[in-house]
């Protein structure tokens, strides 16, 4: 393929995920209609943490004495939530931040790839493989909710960027600071760059006083800084108790069941791909980056297997290092067949669990109009009457009857927050 064509087909990709990821930060704003708290409809349990705890961050500095939080989450995303707060709380930052979450994430891997691999005529279709599963793939339903998960994974991402760009005096830093930043964000996101680093360190053929020194440089100084903030978060916001997901790994089979049909529903058309590309595990095992990436696909397949939480978007986490894996190795695939593997995972795009958080395969539909893309889109905004609501409300509004304990506890501080006098 010509490299004017190739360049072509690449710009094409990343146009479409440019105009994709705008219109959705705009609907996310559309949707929030003044108020994300009040109107936006796809909020779950810990949705309202994140809200909830960026208005109190706002009002705890602004003087205010509070009364201790439920359940406190990592400061990043809370403090992103605190910004939309402070203009206004109609979901402007966060649309903006969710749009530049998906472009970044996209972007980041197809850098990682080129920066790792020679990809050839091939850039241009690869390009649209990352920006088929980054937009409107179906495990990207988590994405409409009010959560972390894609703002983490793309920090996390960008500091693998950083490790692996050629010019690495310059950029180890930036990686190591990105990567403290995802961790801040959720605690996981950090992991992809100590298991980067020490695997790469250590696979040294001379592990000697250097390579022992750029470790302490490179896992230790950011593992530090990274506790530090944690704790001093910790005491800074008062609060009854914090996620410790680490209780939830067991290492039992109890979800073989569970992710032989997750994993067998939104893994299957990257399997069909490979074998379509002759998936070449030699080449992979051949770049550096490319066993960096089998190592965390491996750790975090791990880690969700072991974690006693059916929840299909933790299988989100594996994807980076499937599109990595996949870019890699593809550098000879046939592209006709490469073309046609692009069809299948278009094609796969209106696959529809009946519930997508825990899909299994005997409620799976094809639907255009029904999928979690048409879903949001046309989706219209709700009315949860808090914005308005006082300690008073507690006994009448719908969204907190109806509520779990959970939901509960985190509204009623809610409303404490909205009865306090103006200063």
């Amino acid at each position: 393929m010509p490299l004017y064509k190739k360049i072509h087909i690449e710009s094409t990709a990343s146009i479409f995920v440019f105009l994709y990821a705008l219109f959705f930060g705009l609907k996310f704003i559309y949707l929030s209609n003044g108020s994300v708290i009040d109107h936006y409809p796809f909020i779950s349990p810990d949705g309202y943490d994140w809200q909830v705890e960026g208005m109190y961050l706002v009002r705890y500095l602004s003087g205010y004495s509070l009364p201790d939080l439920f359940v406190l989450r990592p400061p990043i995303f809370v403090l992103i939530n605190a910004v939309d707060y402070i203009f206004g709380g109609a979901g402007l930052i966060l649309g903006f931040v969710y749009a530049a979450s998906i472009f970044i994430s996209y972007w980041a891997t197809i850098q990682i790839v080129k920066n790792s691999s020679v990809l050839g005529s091939n850039l241009g279709l690869y390009a649209f493989i990352v920006a088929i599963v980054y937009t409107v793939y179906p495990l990207n339903f988590f994405k409409v909710y009010l959560l972390g998960d894609s703002v983490a994974i793309m920090l996390s991402l960008l500091s693998i960027y950083y490790l692996f760009h050629p010019n690495k005096n310059r950029n180890h830093i930036k990686a190591a600071t990105v990567a403290v930043i995802a961790g801040l964000t959720q605690t996981y996101a950090l992991l992809p760059y100590l298991i980067s680093v020490t695997f790469i360190v250590f696979s040294l053929k001379s592990f000697n006083q250097f390579s022992l020194k750029k470790f302490v440089v490179l896992i230790i100084v950011p593992l530090f800084i990274f506790f530090v903030m944690t704790i001093a978060w910790r005491n800074f916001l008062s609060h009854e108790m914090t996620p410790n997901n680490f209780n939830l790994l067991k290492f039992n089979f109890d979800m073989f069941n569970f992710y032989k049909s997750t994993w067998g529903i939104y893994l299957l058309p990257f399997a069909f791909i490979a074998v379509l590309c002759r998936f070449s595990v030699l080449r992979l095992i051949k770049s550096r980056a490319g066993l960096v990436c089998i190592v965390n696909f491996i750790v975090f397949a791990i880690f969700c297997f072991f974690y006693q939480w059916q929840e299909a978007r933790f299988t989100y986490y594996l994807m980076p290092w499937v599109l990595i894996a996949v870019g890699i190795a593809m550098s000879s695939a046939n592209q006709n067949l490469l073309k046609f593997g692009i069809i299948v995972l278009f094609v796969y795009t209106v696959v529809t669990p009946k519930n997508y958080w825990m899909p299994d395969y005997s409620n799976l539909t094809m639907s255009i109009e029904k999928n979690w893309v048409a879903s949001f889109f046309k989706a219209h905004s709700t009315n949860r009457n808090l914005s308005n609501c006082t300690k008073a409300c507690e006994l009448t509004n719908s969204t907190i009857l109806n509520g779990d304990e959970y939901v509960k506890k985190t509204l009623v501080i809610y409303l404490s927050l909205n009865s306090l006098p103006p200063k």
